[in-house]
């Protein structure tokens, strides 16, 4: 937790104090302690914080919030809260916060110890799945994929900051129609490239990273696929593509600094 948010909740907290003692003399009266606001005033002379608890406790007390205010300032003992000088209540109820010099002092180094960590926020157990990029695995990387990569990214990092625990999942397309179209295309250009004469299909893969890939496969497999039907060619030939472009995309976030904890497989669903 960063000082500025542990000033906040120790300010909160000898708020929360000081109306409960304030309720156990019999000096106010309410229910709940509504949410309210600790905020940093836009006029300097206002204190370092301030906070609107008597405004919003003024119906449940049935009193002025001026005089809420003068209330709870007389019920907040600074023993609890060094940092803070002094107290004030100004205009119709706001309580104003001072903060000693010494503390002061101190923070510049206490943001320097934080280091990356100074502004982010405690965890709020909260999950957030952020997916992105999830390029097809029938082909390569774009610049569209590198855009929606810095800004996925970039939102997983801010989430994380902001106190969400963040998972970054990458969603595999492995299944469907695209699938079943660049198995053939995969199987049209290991026919060709083995010297059969066919025709390739009309709405197929055909650039240059499915020739390479194919060139691979017959590297690996070398004739062995020809006696095959069909159908058990197709299932080999694309499962080799779909490893092979995931090894490259994979590897290629990486360097682009992108790191997945999930990588999920529509084929699995």
């Amino acid at each position: 937790m960063d000082p500025i948010h542990q000033l906040r909740e120790g300010l909160r907290q000898l708020i929360s104090t000081a109306l409960e003692k304030a309720r156990g003399r019999n000096l106010l009266s309410f229910d709940i302690i509504p949410d309210f606001v600790i905020e940093v005033p836009r006029e300097e002379g206002h204190g370092d914080f301030a906070t609107n608890i008597a405004m919003l406790l003024a119906k449940q007390a049935r009193m002025a919030p001026r005089q809420i205010g003068e209330v709870i300032k007389d019920n907040i003992d600074l023993n609890l809260m060094p940092e803070v000088d002094k107290v004030e209540v100004a205009g119709a109820g706001f309580i104003n916060f001072f903060l000693n010099h010494s503390w002061l002092y101190k923070l510049p180094a206490m943001v320097h110890n934080m280091g990356d960590e100074y502004g982010s926020s405690p965890r709020n157990n909260q999950k957030v799945q952020v997916e992105f990029v999830s390029a097809n695995p029938t082909g390569n990387l774009h610049m569209g994929n590198a855009r929606g990569g810095a800004i996925g990214d970039t939102l997983a990092n801010a989430l994380r900051f902001a106190g969400y625990d963040v998972e970054r999942e990458f969603y595999i397309n492995d299944a469907g129609n695209q699938i079943e179209v660049f198995a053939q295309s995969l199987e049209a250009r290991y026919l060709q490239l083995m010297g059969a004469k066919i025709e390739f299909p009309d709405n197929g893969y055909a650039g240059q990273d499915v020739v390479d890939t194919v060139k691979n496969i017959i590297r690996d497999y070398k004739d062995t696929l020809l006696p095959m039907d069909s159908q058990e060619r197709q299932q080999v030939v694309v499962q080799y593509a779909l490893q092979e472009k995931l090894h490259y995309i994979k590897s290629t976030l990486e360097k682009f600094g992108i790191k997945y904890d999930v990588w999920f497989s529509e084929l699995s669903l």
